[in-house]
């Protein structure tokens, strides 16, 4: 077989998820595969209102900066 193995994985940010990722290393996939991580954050943010009242304190990080991209 010389196809490429592909995999896809979705990730919440979470330190469970990065400790998944960390762990294909070690899975026994074969040498040549290729992994492709997204993550994606489902952000609703009220319109006209100040900066800093923007998220609520327990708001992730990841979850400020993906919406500071846009």
């Amino acid at each position: 077989m010389t196809e490429r193995m592909k995999i896809l994985i979705a990730s919440d940010g979470s330190e469970c998820a990065d400790e998944a990722i960390e762990s294909l290393r070690s899975a026994g996939l074969p040498p040549k595969t290729e992994a492709l991580v997204i993550s994606v954050a489902d952000v609703i943010l009220p319109p006209a209102i100040k900066e800093e009242d923007k998220f609520p304190p327990h708001e992730p990080e990841a979850v400020r900066r993906a919406s500071q991209s846009c």
